[in-house]
């Protein structure tokens, strides 16, 4: 099963709409602020969307977090600025740990991020508003097999296999 993630577009809705139609997917996952775009652009292209709210989603309805299984995959779906992701990424790993999930995706900072903290990947696909940031993340048989950093029109900027996945 193939994702895509994006985050905050802060009323971008043109590069929304491009990184919905650039990336094929099998699910469209949003982390949150500017959450008009990203259901606009996923209903004016027929995509299926999950997101979130984020911080600046005042007056919109909706949840700020959201635990799916897509793929047989355990995923925290969050914007993360109830974590304070900005300062660390501890809160939010105590929170991954407590849920028992394979895989965190946030937003929030706005800037791209890949790691992998005791056993859980964290994926924060950046700011779709300016650089037209988001992440493709690959789910095959329960696990993360292959994760990456991308930028419209300029594919791949970082590439991730967790440890624990074998090829």
């Amino acid at each position: 099963m193939k994702l895509t993630v994006f985050s905050d577009c802060h009323g971008n809705l043109e590069n929304a709409i491009r990184i919905l139609t650039e990336s094929e997917a099998d699910c469209y996952l949003f982390c949150g602020d500017g959450i008009r775009d990203a259901e606009s652009a996923a209903d004016l292209l027929d995509k299926r969307l999950i997101a979130v709210l984020g911080n600046c989603d005042r007056g919109e309805t909706g949840e700020t977090e959201r635990l799916l299984e897509l793929g047989g995959v355990r995923i925290l779906l969050t914007h993360g600025h109830g974590y304070s992701v900005k300062s660390s990424l501890l809160p939010l790993r105590r929170r991954a740990l407590e849920l028992d999930v394979q895989l965190v995706l946030y937003g929030h900072t706005h800037l791209p991020a890949l790691s992998e903290e005791e056993g859980v990947l964290f994926c924060n696909p950046g700011s779709c508003m300016g650089d037209r940031l988001y992440a493709e993340i690959e789910l095959q048989d329960g696990k993360v097999a292959d994760a990456r950093l991308c930028q419209a029109e300029h594919r791949i900027t970082r590439r991730m296999k967790p440890t624990w996945w074998k090829s």
